[in-house]
């Protein structure tokens, strides 16, 4: 019921009036559109985000999800096609999971099995080529989010491991996408305060749910935080 607001404690429902007070301000200013890109974490959190806008009756803001698994997968293409040309005024982008996960040996990821756990020098590449694509292409409105923690499992504590998707993996890339963030000025919202201390609470050992405290808490912080890049 409660969530960090600038090291304050703030009621969850008390914070939710807030904000749709603060959206509902936007109803004479041009429509925004806030699109997640990423995976299944970046999904979830575009359905919760979805849920609170349509509760609201909100019409100026809409919300979209691009998949996308990999850094390398943020190259020129889906950058001009799902993110520009679609007019995402805000995009937040946390590409982190599937580069230390065990990729599924079925039909549906065939094409990613091999590539997968990343070391940290290839992932620090990849991010760093997605952000040089992002600015030569002038998209604007690109902030990149801190990657969710899992819980940890037997795949984690075989030996060796299969899936590398363990707290200090991800938040050594998280620490990344962070630090390149700082060196190409792209805002970085860092949510871990709100996720970090649930981490081995997940339901599937690796999601909240969508409509679960952890989730609904963090879509309305990325809102807020939005808004108030925008005046609101």
């Amino acid at each position: 019921r409660l969530f960090s607001d600038s090291h304050k404690m703030v009621n969850m429902e008390l914070k939710e009036d807030e904000i749709k007070s603060r959206v509902h301000l936007m109803k004479n200013a041009d429509a925004s559109k806030y699109c997640f890109v990423g995976s299944s974490h970046a999904r979830i959190l575009y359905w919760a985000s979805e849920a609170y806008l349509k509760k609201w009756n909100a019409t100026n803001i809409i919300v979209d999800y691009i998949d996308a698994k990999f850094p390398r997968h943020v190259n020129d293409e889906l950058i001009k096609r799902n993110i520009i040309e679609s007019n995402c005024t805000k995009s937040i982008i946390s590409v982190g999971q599937w580069a230390a996960a065990h990729v599924p040996r079925n039909r549906k990821f065939m094409n990613l099995i091999g590539i997968s756990p990343i070391r940290f020098p290839h992932y620090f590449l990849e991010v760093l080529n997605m952000m040089r694509s992002l600015k030569a292409l002038n998209a604007t409105g690109v902030h990149f989010r801190s990657i969710h923690q899992n819980t940890l499992g037997d795949v984690n504590f075989d030996c060796p491991p299969t899936d590398w998707r363990t707290p200090p993996v991800l938040d050594r890339f998280t620490d990344i996408i962070h630090n390149l963030s700082d060196v190409y000025n792209f805002p970085f919202i860092d949510t871990d305060f709100i996720a970090g201390p649930m981490w081995d609470s997940n339901h599937d050992l690796m999601h909240h749910a969508t409509d679960g405290k952890v989730t609904k808490t963090e879509a309305l912080f990325i809102i807020e935080r939005l808004l108030v890049e925008d005046g609101y």
